[in-house]
């Protein structure tokens, strides 16, 4: 092999090999990149290779239920204090269908604080967030909202909590043509008709008959009012 031939020879095989090296560095970049992807915030240490979403929050699934109702039907109805949405269950206890996201919308909610339902099968949310009251129908089709911010009549303060050590203010129960509700940062319990009219309230902050300290939970039948 004369010098020149040699030479050639010897170039073709370093390209070569320049080539090889690019392609192998070019995969481990596309490697990298789509583990960056998929591991975002890994900050490069990612034990796996894909990721996917199998189903939503809900859907069957409890984390933190906080409120519970139960209709004259027997379904059940039960909101998860950080899922934002209200699901409903046979009596059975088999998932039907459910309802809601996070916001401040009608059909949103933030934290719930309180469940119920009347004669007709329509279920009442406290969305604590927001210091309302919303009213669906047992499907979850949305009807009215009533109340905001305040401590005049007809207005909440509830007390939203994210965090599933504090649970979120205010209850909620229905008996006959009307509403109560725990008001629990004006330390009241407030009275509405099922549309959320009329309002009426009694109570102040205190330790004495007829006061309360935070009141979270209320039941009503046709004659009394529990705290």
């Amino acid at each position: 092999m004369t010098l020149a031939r040699a030479h050639r020879h010897s170039t073709l095989l370093s390209t070569a090999l320049l080539c090889i090296v690019l392609a192998l560095l070019g995969a481990a970049l596309r490697t990298d990149r789509a583990l960056a992807e998929v591991c975002a915030g890994s900050e490069g240490s990612c034990p796996y290779s894909a990721a996917q979403i199998i189903g939503q929050r809900a859907e069957g699934v409890l984390r933190f239920p906080e409120a519970v109702a139960v209709d004259t039907q027997g379904d059940v109805y039960v909101a998860d204090q950080l899922s934002y949405v209200v699901q409903k269950f046979s009596a059975a206890g088999s998932f039907e269908t459910e309802w809601g996201s996070f916001g401040g919308g009608h059909g949103q909610f933030g934290p719930i604080g309180g469940l119920a339902t009347d004669a007709a099968g329509d279920v009442y949310v406290l969305d604590s967030a927001h210091n309302r009251i919303e009213k669906f129908d047992s499907n979850g089709n949305f009807i009215r909202a009533w109340g905001h911010t305040g401590s005049e009549l007809g207005q909440f303060r509830f007390y939203s909590s994210e965090s599933p050590t504090q649970p979120p203010g205010g209850g909620i129960a229905v008996s006959g043509n009307y509403v109560f509700v725990a008001d629990s940062g004006n330390d009241r319990i407030e009275r509405f008709n099922l549309e959320g009219g009329e309002p009426f309230q009694w109570g102040s902050q205190g330790a004495g008959a007829g006061q309360f300290s935070y009141p979270r939970g209320v039941a009503a039948n046709e004659t009394e009012v529990i705290v």
